[in-house]
């Protein structure tokens, strides 16, 4: 926090007894090390995954910028056809609606496939978003305009404002 809201911290700080506080300002302080008992290599593995595939998104939506096919990342669909190991990871993530939150995409459609160019586990293509803006969260879905109370937002919006 304190690199950040460095006056927030340095007033948090001085609320510390002093007998508590190994220096004068947060900012003389060394960053906690970590616990090496709470690293979790197989989540680490995970994640370096999800964003080796989040950089190939990110620079397919860049070349549908650049065509003029979307002017933002949200008014994207994003099309990932992956072998059967990284569908699994990537589908793990899709249940709870993860992926469109990591790419910054409205919509993410995964298909498992076994024929793919060599050297590679997933394609990417990016089209452009089903349905309509959510005026509340900007996401391009289907489901905007269903609820007769609020015809302007999605079924997440609908959900989160009851």
């Amino acid at each position: 926090m304190a690199p950040v809201l460095s006056f927030t911290a340095e007033e948090l700080w001085h609320s510390i007894p002093e007998r508590q506080r190994e220096a004068d300002s947060v900012h003389l302080t060394a960053f906690p090390q970590a616990n090496p008992r709470y690293r979790d290599m197989e989540m680490e593995k995970r994640w370096e995954q999800l964003l080796n595939v989040r950089s190939k998104v990110q620079a397919e939506l860049e070349n549908k910028r650049r065509e003029k096919l979307i002017g933002a990342p949200l008014e994207a669909k994003v099309l990932i056809d992956a072998n059967p190991e990284k569908y699994d990871l990537l589908k793990r993530y899709e249940q709870y609606e993860d992926l469109p939150g990591l790419f910054i995409v409205s919509q993410v459609e995964l298909k498992k496939v076994t024929h793919l160019p060599p050297y590679s586990d997933f394609e990417v293509k990016v089209l452009k978003a089903e349905g309509n803006k959510c005026v509340r969260c900007w996401r391009y879905q289907t489901s905007v305009g269903a609820n007769a109370a609020h015809p302007e937002v999605c079924d997440r919006c609908v959900e989160a404002i009851a």
